[in-house]
């Protein structure tokens, strides 16, 4: 806004100071320019008060400046041989501030929002690791009380267990199924999972679609991002150009055209099958289980369509399809989907973790606590 208003005004003094026209047309042309610059101006002002469509997630929750939506984050982890993952910095602490809540997370020695991993496994231990972004890592809720926590007591609760079962939350916000791969394959099988879940959610596409589908980096971990659009500052500065290229262009948040977008999906979903059954791959060689988890955004349900249905079946994975079960469970009651989300912040409440929670212990867990496994 600052900026668009220093521009107008040397515009405005400089069309009124012109000596190359008569002082008629000086005159008319700075009212002509003042008053296209007022609707502009004006324009930007209401979209930015009243157009909580054209916010990035961040600045619904508060954010004053732009992201670039393809950021990543890589850090250097001792705990992983020193090597460079897309983590949280391990060892410290920070408050999650969002409009709706403050939570804290603690990360131990890796990067992860749980206590400290164990290479040695305890007597009859059942050790389920899970990866994904910030629906793992549990952004919205405390440390215990994301899902994989809460099946975690789910399935130490079941009568006649068959196992001490243990769960790693191996989330972080931000992360996709490329990191996820990288991570999970030089450093977190180390530690021996019985069963790994993958948590996917339709982000990943947009973060393949903005990353690539492998990760490049300089030796000191700055990533090598896809090359951005030209206009994408003026996009971050101006309400008025998101609305031009959302609304009018039908661009979308990864700054694609209509036209750039369907091959852009297509080919994030390759990589993303593509990574799956490499995953696929490792469980057979290293013989853990592997689960998939489909999981949706709310407005999916809002708009009764879900992105991620065309991974529903691939090949020897287990999937469960989370958009199928919490529409079974609530009976389609947009009302009680909508209370499992925040609603600005649109992550899972607790209520939302307790569903996922459930549907993954019913669906992939006997009732008598042992592993539906071909163990």
């Amino acid at each position: 806004m600052v900026l668009l208003g220093l521009i107008s005004y040397f515009l405005v003094w400089l069309v009124s100071n012109v000596k190359l026209i008569s002082a008629t047309k000086r005159q008319n042309s700075t009212i002509l320019l003042v008053s296209v610059l007022t609707v502009l101006l004006l324009s930007e002002l209401v979209l930015r008060t009243f157009a909580f469509h054209l916010r990035t997630h961040w600045e619904r929750n508060g954010e004053t400046s732009y992201f670039s939506v393809n950021r990543s984050r890589y850090i250097l982890c001792e705990a992983c041989g020193n090597q460079f993952f897309h983590l949280n910095k391990p060892n410290t602490n920070r408050i999650a501030e969002k409009i709706e809540f403050q939570i804290k997370h603690s990360y131990n020695s890796i990067g992860f929002r749980d206590t400290e991993f164990s290479k040695l496994k305890g007597q009859n231990e059942f050790r389920i690791m899970g990866l994904g972004d910030s629906f793992t890592e549990g952004v919205g809720t405390t440390a215990d009380s994301t899902w994989l926590k809460q099946l975690n007591g789910m399935l130490n609760r079941s009568q006649n267990k068959a196992y001490n079962y243990n769960t790693y939350n191996c989330g972080v916000s931000g992360s996709d199924i490329v990191r996820e791969y990288d991570l999970f394959s030089k450093c977190l099988i180390n530690y021996k999972p019985d069963l790994l879940i993958i948590n996917l959610n339709s982000s990943d596409i947009a973060d393949i679609i903005l990353r690539g589908g492998e990760i490049e980096m300089d030796e000191f971990g700055n990533s090598k991002m896809n090359k951005r659009p030209w206009f994408e500052y003026f996009f971050g500065s101006s309400f008025l150009v998101r609305a031009i290229l959302l609304d009018l262009l039908n661009y979308n948040w990864t700054l694609l055209s209509p036209n750039q977008q369907a091959k852009a999906r297509k080919e994030a979903l390759r990589i993303i099958e593509y990574k799956l059954y490499r995953f696929q791959d490792l469980a057979k060689l290293h013989n853990f289980e592997l689960l998939l988890i489909l999981q949706p955004f709310i407005y999916e349900f809002e708009q009764n369509q879900f992105e991620l249905s065309e991974l529903n079946s691939l090949r020897g994975i287990k999937t469960i399809n989370l958009f199928e079960e919490f529409n079974h469970r609530t009976n389609r009651n947009i009302k009680l989907v909508k209370a499992m989300y925040w609603p600005i912040d649109m992550h899972y409440t607790t209520l939302g973790n307790k569903f996922a929670a459930e549907a993954i212990y019913e669906n992939y867990f006997a009732n008598s606590g042992e592993v539906v496994s071909s163990k």
